[in-house]
Parts: structure tokens; sequence; C-alpha cells
């Protein structure tokens, strides 16, 4: 989808939220948005935590300068405000979001959107860090929108910033070509992924895996490894030794979920009389 597309007046506006799920991870996204399931763990309750005071609206003085990268944090000067649960509308680009924080600086109307990770960032060298140095992909494609919403909005948004609260880094998002058109085909394939009936490939081996609260309903491994097992109507004889029938390819299996099962009691209740 191009910068000057509207996506027409009959389709809603698609959340923020939404896409960014979908740019993580499409099976976490059909599972949500497609199939109605809803899981939570404490990651997820750590994150909505995290984010308790920020989406509360507020206006205030910035603690601190905005300055681009590589420059070391200046005291607050008085033209800069941060403000808190920013909504914000783009029918352009088909969205609509709460931005965490946006540091405002009213006399020329810049804008540096803000959002805040509560986990941990990534070293420059991660294979998942393709589009902005010190941001995961999901993540520079979530700030980069937030921009564009911005710059829609009539702002001078030059840029965005990530704050990772586990590691204590800020990564400043610069919205290159790259990246640009990586934010709108996310937008575009959300909104596709929204009709499919397909759902989608788990992950191979990826850390993602290791603390999504969907692993118990997804089981990317198993997934993975019966995606490669011999199909069963290939014309195998019956007397045909059953190594044939393992994975194509090895792969290690991780321990996603918790060892041990919390027991619970079922009750079962029946209309039905008997003798």
């Amino acid at each position: 989808m191009e910068a000057t597309e509207a996506v027409g007046d009959s389709a809603p506006l698609l959340p923020l939220r939404m896409v960014v799920e979908w740019s993580y991870c499409p099976r976490l996204f059909h599972y949500m948005h497609v199939e109605g399931l809803m899981e939570a763990n404490s990651h997820v309750w750590r994150g909505r935590q995290s984010h308790a005071r920020t989406d509360k609206p507020g206006r205030a003085q910035a603690r601190r300068a905005v300055e681009p990268a590589g420059e070391e944090d200046a005291g607050p000067p008085a033209a800069w405000e941060a403000a808190r649960a920013v909504a914000l509308e783009a029918p352009v680009l088909g969205l609509v979001a709460k931005l965490d924080r946006v540091l405002l600086r009213d006399e020329d109307g810049v804008a540096v959107p803000v959002e805040l990770k509560s986990g941990a960032g990534p070293d420059d060298d991660h294979s998942a860090v393709t589009l902005c140095a010190g941001a995961w992909d999901s993540d520079a494609v979530h700030v980069a929108l937030q921009v564009l919403m911005l710059r829609e909005a009539g702002h001078a948004a030059p840029r965005g910033e990530l704050w990772y609260q586990a590691s204590r880094r800020r990564a400043v998002v610069e919205l290159t070509p790259t990246l640009e058109a990586a934010a709108y085909r996310a937008v575009a394939e959300a909104r596709e992924a929204q009709r499919s009936v397909t759902r989608p490939a788990p992950l191979e081996d990826s850390p993602k895996c290791r603390g999504c609260s969907f692993a118990e309903v997804c089981m990317p491994d198993e997934s993975v490894a019966l995606r490669g097992v011999t199909p069963v109507d290939q014309g195998l004889d019956d007397d045909e030794a059953p190594e044939t029938l393992v994975p194509t390819r090895a792969l290690a299996r991780r321990r996603l979920v918790a060892a041990q099962v919390e027991g619970r009691s079922l009750t079962v209740s029946s209309a039905e009389l008997r003798p």
C-alpha cells in the first residue's frame, strides 16, 4: 500500500496493535483475530502492568531533551512536553492507535513517539534485526507506523524511539525507505490475513516461542515436526519399516511449557437420568 492510497470508506480502521501482532508472528495473529482465541501468561501480564501508567492520558514537561542517536541526553528544554496515551486515527493509512508517549514541541509541530517495551532489546548482530539497529524488526515496524500516523495528523515527526525496560536501552528509529516500505506492507498483509481461513505455519526454532502465551496451543516444534512427516497416502506397503514415517529432518524439541501441570477437578453434569 502506498502512502497516498486510502483504504476506502467502507474498510474499518485497523488497530495498530493488530498489525504489530501480525508482524511479530502471523500464526499468533491468526489464533487471536481469526479464530478468536485469547491466552495470557506472566509475560503478557507483566507487559500490561508496565503500561498501566502510560494508558492514562496526561501531559507534562519532558524529563530530557530529544536528541538524535549518538548524542548524550541533556537537561529538559522547556519547549518539549510529554503526552501519554495519545489517541490517534489515520484514515489514509487505515489505522487507529493509542500511543504510549509522544514528545511534543508545539511551536513547530514536532512530535516524537516513544514506545515502551517490557522486554529486552536485541544485539545488533541478531538475525531478527534487519530494519533498525538496536530494535527487533516487529518493534521497528510498530514505531515506524506511529511516525507515519503522526505525519498524517499534520505533525513533523522526524523519527521515533523505543525504550526496552528489561535491558534499559533506548533505540532511535529512523524511517529509512526499507523500514517505511516494510511498515506499509505489514498493514496490507495484516488486513488481508483477517480474511484468511488458512492457519499460517509456526515459526521455526524462534526465541519468540519461549515466552509466548500461545505455546501450549500452537505447539510450534511439534507442528513443524508433523509437517515433515511422510504423508500416509503415498502408497507405502503395510510391511514397510515404520522408520519411513519419522520426520524428514531432525528437530530438537524445546520445553516451551511447564514441566508439571496444575491438578484440577472436573465436574460433569448431565440432565440424563440413569437407573
